[in-house]
């Protein structure tokens, strides 16, 4: 297991790190601080334990609603990252594309949309 750390503004340097748009840390790669700095910066999404393939075979069945929503979260921002204007809402396509299931609602994608202009905003607070 890792830490993945997704970034909206890839090259953007937060706690010592230029970060690339998503990358998986070992557990002890990064210190408590600098995950704590991560967390608090709503240009990151920051997923403890996270195991690459944790998409089960039969896909989005095997998923809690809550798993659901962190994973498309995480797809609409990378998808945002992808977009050069970074301004609009991704199209169920784009966000399909980070994702291990294709099953993907518009209206999803639309609360994470959302809660990550609510957050860039400093409307919102993200809990972890």
């Amino acid at each position: 297991m890792g830490v993945k750390i997704i970034c909206q503004f890839p090259g953007m340097r937060r706690a010592g790190i230029v970060h690339n748009r998503e990358k998986v840390y070992a557990d002890d790669e990064l210190t408590d601080d600098q995950l704590d700095i991560l967390e608090a910066d709503a240009a990151f999404t920051v997923i403890r334990d996270f195991e690459e393939g944790n998409v089960a075979d039969d896909g989005a069945d095997a998923m809690s609603a809550e798993q659901r929503a962190e994973f498309i979260h995480v797809a609409v921002i990378a998808a945002m990252a992808d977009d050069p204007e970074r301004n609009k809402q991704p199209t169920v396509a784009s966000v399909e594309e980070h994702l291990d299931f294709k099953d993907v609602k518009a209206a999803e994608i639309e609360v994470a949309y959302n809660e990550i202009k609510a957050l860039a905003d400093g409307d919102g607070s993200q809990d972890t």
